[in-house]
C-alpha cells in the first residue's frame, strides 16, 4: 500500500471513530439534558467539537512529541504547552457559548459567571487531554513495533542473502572444479594407479586410497542443505594425518583425542581440515617433547576443536595464506553469533580453538 494511500485511509478512521463519538455523546448525554429553551446548534454543538477535537490533535501532535517524542525529555515546555492549552481552550470555548455577548462586564465575569460552568469546561478539557495522550501513547506503541518489526525484517532479509549467497558461492566453486576435472575421470584414474602400485607399495596404494576419498569428500558428498555428517569430515582429518604419516615414515608426533557422537551431528564440510592442513604445512610435528595436539569433541549439539603446535623454523611446503580465511568467512556466513574462534600466533607456537553451536 503506497503513503498517499495509507494516509487516506487513516483520514477515514479518524472520520468514522469521531462520528461514532460525537453520535454517542449527542444521543446519551446532550438530548437527556436538552432544554425547553431555544438551543443553538453551532454554539451548542458545531463549536464545541471543533475546539476539543483542536485540543485532541494539538495535544498529540505538537505538545505531547515536542515535549516527550525525543530522548531527551522537556517537562517545562510540556507545562508550558499545558497551560497555554488550557487557557486557550477555556476562553474559546466559553466565546463559543457567547457569553461575551451575556455577561459584558470584567474578564473573570463573562467567562465564568458561575463555578458549576467552570467545572464543566475544565473536566471537559481534562477528558480529551486524556484521551489525546492515550491516543499519542498508542500511537508511539505501534510505531516502535513496527520499527522494531522492519528492523528485524531487514536483518533476517540480510542474513537470509548473505547464507544464500555464500552457498551459491560454495556450490559455483565445487561447479567450477568439477568442471576443471571429471570427478569420475579422476577416481578411475587414481584406482588404476592403486592396482599398479599396490603390489610395489603397499603404503603408496593406501596413501591413493586416502587422497581419493578426500577428493570424493571435497567434490560429491556436499548435499542440498551444504553440511555432512561430522563423522566424514573426522575421518578426512585421519586421511590427512595418514598420508602424512607415510610421507615421513611414521615419524609423527600428534596426540589425538576424538569425544562424542560425530554421526549424530552435521556441519558444513572442510571447516576443520584447513587447522589440520595448517599443520602440516608450518608445524614440527617430529618434536616428541613437542607433539601436536589435536582434541576433537561433541557435547549436547556443540563442536569443540582444538590444535596446538610448536612452528618450524623454515616451511616446508608454500602456502597461499587464505585457507584459514576462508574458514573464518565460511563459519560467518553459516554460523554467525554461534561460534567462537581464538587463534594465538606467536614466534614459535601456533594454537586455533573453536566452539560452534551447530
Amino acid at each position: 500500500m503506497s503513503t498517499k494511500a495509507a494516509g487516506r485511509k487513516n483520514i477515514y478512521y479518524h472520520l468514522i471513530g469521531w462520528m461514532s463519538f460525537i453520535a454517542y455523546e449527542v444521543s446519551f448525554v446532550t438530548i437527556i439534558r436538552w432544554k425547553t429553551a431555544d438551543i443553538s446548534i453551532w454554539s451548542a454543538f458545531v463549536f464545541p467539537y471543533l475546539i476539543n477535537i483542536s485540543l485532541f490533535y494539538f495535544h498529540a501532535f505538537v505538545a505531547l512529541p515536542f515535549s516527550f517524542g525525543t530522548p531527551r525529555k522537556k517537562p517545562l515546555l510540556f507545562s508550558g504547552f499545558l497551560i497555554a492549552e488550557l487557557i486557550a481552550y477555556l476562553i474559546l470555548i466559553n466565546a463559543s457559548d457567547l457569553n461575551f455577548a451575556k455577561f459584558p462586564g470584567s474578564f473573570t465575569a463573562f467567562i465564568y459567571p458561575n463555578r458549576i460552568i467552570f467545572v464543566e469546561h475544565l473536566w471537559r478539557f481534562v477528558y480529551f487531554l486524556i484521551f489525546s495522550t492515550a491516543f499519542w501513547l498508542i500511537r508511539r506503541s505501534y510505531k516502535r513495533i513496527h520499527k522494531l518489526k522492519d528492523a528485524e525484517k531487514t536483518a533476517l532479509l540480510k542474513q537470509q542473502e548473505k547464507k544464500d549467497l555464500e552457498f551459491k558461492l560454495m556450490v559455483t566453486r565445487n561447479a567450477f572444479l568439477q568442471s576443471q576435472i571429471n570427478p569420475h575421470l579422476l577416481f578411475n584414474t587414481l584406482n588404476f594407479i592403486n592396482n599398479e602400485i599396490h603390489q610395489l607399495s603397499p603404503k603408496a596404494s593406501e596413501a591413493v586410497i586416502c587422497l581419493a576419498d578426500m577428493m570424493r569428500y571435497s567434490l560429491e558428498e556436499t548435499k542440498k542443505d551444504g553440511r555432512v555428517i561430522l563423522a566424514r569430515e573426522a575421518e578426512q582429518i585421519a586421511n590427512l594425518i595418514r598420508i602424512n604419516k607415510f610421507r615421513f615414515e611414521n615419524k609423527l608426533f600428534i596426540n589425538e583425542q576424538y569425544r562424542g557422537d560425530f554421526e549424530a551431528v552435521r556441519l558444513i564440510p572442510l571447516l576443520l581440515v584447513p587447522f589440520v592442513e595448517n599443520i602440516f604445512k608450518h608445524g614440527n610435528f617430529s618434536d616428541p617433547v613437542n607433539p601436536v595436539v589435536l582434541n576433537l569433541w561433541v557435547d549436547a549439539q556443540i563442536l569443540y576443536f582444538q590444535a596446538t603446535n610448536s612452528k618450524l623454523k623454515k616451511v616446508s611446503l608454500p602456502s597461499s595464506g587464505i585457507g584459514i580465511q576462508n574458514v573464518r568467512t565460511r563459519l560467518e556466513a553459516f554460523y554467525e553469533g554461534r561460534y567462537k574462534l581464538d587463534i594465538a600466533n606467536s614466534a614459535s607456537v601456533f594454537s586455533v580453538s573453536l566452539t560452534l553451536k551447530l
